[in-house]
């Protein structure tokens, strides 16, 4: 088999390949077989299992079903053992149910925070309602040129006695709050700290109610993305 040299970095004393294999060193240098990387942990890993960054596309309704779509990939990207540095979630939705909304963000947000990566979102057409908000949880956001954002005042369904829908009123409230609260949040971390809670009521509010539908330009100048692409 080929082989190329290269510098000797704080490597093990026994440098062992994916497969169980002992990779020799020489008087500082270590033999790295073609095609082969070198984890930041020393070791050796064929280079189609080094990917720095990983896609996972975000489409439809924001769901029950795409909860569970975007689990499963975490799941078999955990444990496919590709080394990752960055995560980027496309997106390209109309928005959907609240309560699963706030999951997929948390559940991104989670996942960056075990495994010491940073996530990019890309939106891609719609990114609207709930899918604004899932959009914020990059560290880097960015709309396509075409996409189009819709923030607007959460809604809900109450049946049942007053009280349950008083109760169902009041927790819309709050998640309204926690919504805006993000996207307020991310917007002056983005150096756009005129973007404050009154401006974002307004925004949300306008037009009787319906909302503010937002170009990518737009939505850049008001801090919710960072990047028109």
């Amino acid at each position: 088999m080929e082989s190329s040299t290269s510098e000797f970095k704080s490597r093990p004393e026994k440098l062992v390949g994916v497969y169980g294999q002992q990779i020799p060193s020489i008087e500082g240098l270590s033999v790295d077989p073609l095609n082969f990387c070198i984890r930041d942990s020393g070791l050796i890993v064929p280079e189609r299992l080094y990917n720095p960054s990983y896609s996972i596309f975000l489409s439809g309704d924001v769901d029950v079903e795409m909860l569970d779509y975007l689990k499963n990939e975490l799941i078999e990207l955990e444990e496919s053992d590709i080394f990752v540095k960055n995560l980027n979630i496309d997106l390209a939705s109309y928005g959907g149910e609240v309560y699963y909304g706030f999951a997929v963000y948390d559940a991104l947000s989670i996942f960056r925070k075990e495994k010491n990566l940073s996530i990019t979102t890309t939106s891609i057409g719609p990114v609207m309602s709930m899918a604004a908000l899932i959009l914020q949880v990059g560290d880097v956001r960015r709309m396509s040129a075409n996409s189009v954002m819709l923030i607007h005042p959460i809604t809900g369904l109450a049946t049942g006695s007053k009280n349950e829908i008083k109760a169902e009123s009041v927790q819309m409230d709050r998640l309204d709050k926690v919504y805006s609260e993000i996207l307020v949040a991310r917007a002056q971390a983005s150096g756009v700290e005129s973007t404050t809670e009154k401006v974002l009521e307004e925004i949300t509010n306008a037009h009787n109610g319906v909302g503010t539908y937002l170009s990518a330009q737009e939505a850049k100048k008001y801090g919710f993305v960072d990047e028109v692409i």
